[in-house]
């Protein structure tokens, strides 16, 4: 099953090589597998405080969730979201995100994964 603590895993496993594949896509490949595994954590935690968000949208989300999680933890899910969004995102006049920078941003979401 796809938990976002095994995303993050696979996201890690990547970042340290441990999988067959080119090393400067390593660090694009993490960073989906850790917005996919924040998404998860943030539709989780919209849905324990309002039911069902399913026709809701992933920034939709986070606004919801800056507002109504009070310990930070939205805050957290927005910042790795949007970073990781933009790590995603291949143009053709941009570097590979940094190993370090994903790594850090897998950092935010397990910080909000243990919130929620």
């Amino acid at each position: 099953m796809n938990t976002p603590e095994n995303l993050l895993d696979h996201a890690r496993e990547l970042l340290d090589h441990k999988r067959d594949v080119t090393e400067w896509s390593a660090p694009r490949m993490a960073a989906l597998l850790a917005r996919r595994a924040t998404e998860t954590i943030l539709r989780t935690a919209c849905e324990r405080h309002y039911g069902s968000v399913s026709g809701a949208n992933n920034r939709t989300l986070l606004i919801i969730a800056v507002q109504v999680l009070d310990d930070g933890t939205g805050v957290l899910l927005e910042r790795a979201w949007y970073g990781l969004s933009r790590a995603c995102h291949r143009h053709a006049f941009e570097l590979t995100p940094q190993e370090s920078e994903v790594r850090e941003l897998i950092g935010l979401v397990e910080r909000a994964g243990h919130h929620c």
